[in-house]
């Protein structure tokens, strides 16, 4: 009834090599069947593989590999079938697992706040999947009949410097479930990040939206931005409400949108 843990350094003592790898070698032994690993653990960080697909766990183990086998392991797990052709993965450091953050929402209920991983990709299809019509138009100004994989890695799958995108989770680590969304990408001609989010319905209206944009407004100032900025449809009254808690926020209004800028 355990939990089998593998804990390995990301390469060889000489740095040469990487310890994950896509295949073993002739004559290589295994020890523990891959359907018994729980965890394996390196110091780019932890990846959870019980009861997950193969893609889930190449995709993880590479999230966890030295940066600098990353885009050699994401080659060959693309060329074995492992993962969908297109994937990338654009971290290229540890995984920031000092901003993870437990809170406690207005209801009481506590959730936990966490750096995106490209992993999450099916998490972010699956508020997508249970949003009203109305609200995946206000979201992204056109009506969607479905989130691509291409688009669900483009709002998680980021580089922690120019990009940041933040999950909200509920549940235990092995088996959390993603319930809202928060990613912002640099503009360095004004240093202003835009910023986009998404929330399950039946977790909307108890301060989600408002504890991811403290979160990520935390993060944006400790990376020295100057502020946030997104456009916003003039019927988007919930994400207005969300950018109004800013310091200093302006409206402008153009048509039936709005450029709203909220500064540090």
């Amino acid at each position: 009834g355990g939990k089998s843990i593998i804990c390995l350094s990301s390469t060889t003592d000489d740095g040469g090599e990487s310890r994950i790898r896509p295949l073993l070698r002739e004559g290589e032994g295994v020890t523990i069947p891959r359907s018994e690993v729980h965890y394996v653990i390196t110091e780019y960080g932890s990846a959870y593989l019980y009861c997950k697909t193969i893609q889930e766990k190449a995709l993880v183990l590479i999230e966890i590999a030295h940066p600098k086998f990353r885009p050699w392991l994401l080659e060959e797990a693309i060329r074995l079938g492992y993962l969908k052709k297109g994937q990338t993965l654009k971290s290229k450091t540890a995984y920031p697992e000092n901003e993870e953050r437990e809170i406690e929402l207005k209801t009481g209920r506590k959730i936990i706040i966490r750096p995106a991983k490209a992993s999450d990709a099916g998490g972010i299809q699956e508020i997508f999947y249970h949003m009203e019509k109305n609200d995946i138009y206000t979201r992204f100004f056109t009506h969607l009949d479905s989130l691509t994989e291409q688009k669900a890695q483009y709002l998680c799958n980021v580089d922690y410097e120019n990009e940041m995108a933040f999950t909200a989770v509920t549940g235990e680590r092995e088996n959390e479930k993603v319930i809202g969304s928060s990613c912002y990408f640099v503009d360095h001609t004004d240093n202003l990040a835009d910023v986009a989010y998404m929330i399950r319905p039946e977790w909307q209206k108890c301060g989600l939206g408002s504890a991811l944009q403290q979160r990520m407004a935390e993060y944006a100032k400790s990376r020295g931005l100057r502020g946030f900025k997104a456009n916003i449809l003039a019927e988007n009254i919930k994400m207005q409400q969300v950018m109004k808690k800013g310091d200093k926020v302006t409206f402008s209004r153009y048509g039936n949108e709005f450029e709203v800028v909220s500064l540090f």
